[in-house]
């Protein structure tokens, strides 16, 4: 139960109180140095679109007896969709987004020839991309934002929240056939088993250069931490005269990854307007 706790009671709480003490001293931290065009812009709700191309944490994959190199590796993927901004001042923001991953994952295992029947002259691999499978997911992301001007306008910012996911039921198995005699290879792999919600958390940082049409280019470097796996499967190797090897593997998601996000923000044409007024 101690366990259990630690492993999903923590990290929301952890994520919880940084969230408070980011909000809480909203007013100690704001920058005075402000132009009229961020003034302007951060008035405004906006609309911005990301991309995010990232590479995502190995499964997790136990065994019962230590053989033909089972593993898996972190593979690239990525997230894209959009944001909407809410400006709770110049420097405090809340983004609400929906998104659409792609999150690569990989069974790799490398079996001497020599095991099979008849024998293989070399070692029976997959590995890297020859075992890679992707899983959709679709995500609404909650993010607050804190941003620090510079005298030229662009500004530093840091984000902190969480991720709704979502992705359909799915079942399927897998197996690897020798020389069309026997299966020497088989999975059975499921996805949100549930039919449920999960829950990941995001933290991230970078730049932010306002362009001179006024909308916003954005940089950062982005992390998305994940304690639940939304896949799971159980596999078995069964040679002969070997003995056989079953485990389990488990797919949570996690990913590091930088984020590319161009803001509208609308600006330039109420800046136009002041102008004319004056």
């Amino acid at each position: 139960m101690i366990n259990s706790f630690l492993k999903r009671g923590l990290p929301p709480l952890f994520f919880s109180i940084l969230m408070q003490h980011l909000i809480l001293n909203c007013s100690a931290q704001q920058t005075k140095s402000y132009s009229k065009e961020a003034n302007v812009i951060f008035v405004r709700k906006h609309i911005g679109f990301t991309i995010i191309p990232l590479f995502t944490e190995k499964a997790v994959i136990t065994k019962n007896i230590d053989k033909y190199w089972i593993h898996s590796t972190p593979l690239a993927g990525f997230e894209a969709g959009f944001n909407e901004y809410i400006h709770l001042n110049k420097n405090h923001s809340i983004m609400i987004g929906m998104f659409l991953g792609a999150f690569a994952r990989n069974f790799n295992y490398a079996i001497p020839g020599q095991e099979f029947n008849p024998p293989a002259s070399e070692y029976v691999t997959t590995n890297g991309a020859a075992s890679r499978e992707f899983n959709f997911i679709g995500s609404i992301p909650a993010l607050f934002e804190k941003r620090w001007f510079k005298k030229n306008n662009n500004f530093w910012n840091a984000n902190i929240g969480f991720t709704v996911r979502y992705t359909p039921k799915e079942y399927f198995t897998e197996d690897d056939i020798w020389n069309w005699n026997y299966v020497f290879y088989h999975l059975d792999f499921i996805v949100n088993p549930h039919r449920a919600f999960w829950l990941n958390y995001n933290i991230g940082g970078g730049y932010s250069w306002i362009l001179k049409n006024k909308n916003i280019f954005k940089a950062n470097l982005v992390g998305n931490m994940s304690f639940t796996s939304f896949a799971k499967g159980n596999y078995q190797f069964t040679l002969p005269n070997q003995p056989v090897i079953i485990g389990n593997y488990e797919v949570k998601g996690s990913y590091i990854g930088l984020s590319f996000s161009y803001v509208l923000t609308g600006a330039n044409k109420i800046l136009r307007k002041i102008s004319q007024h004056h």
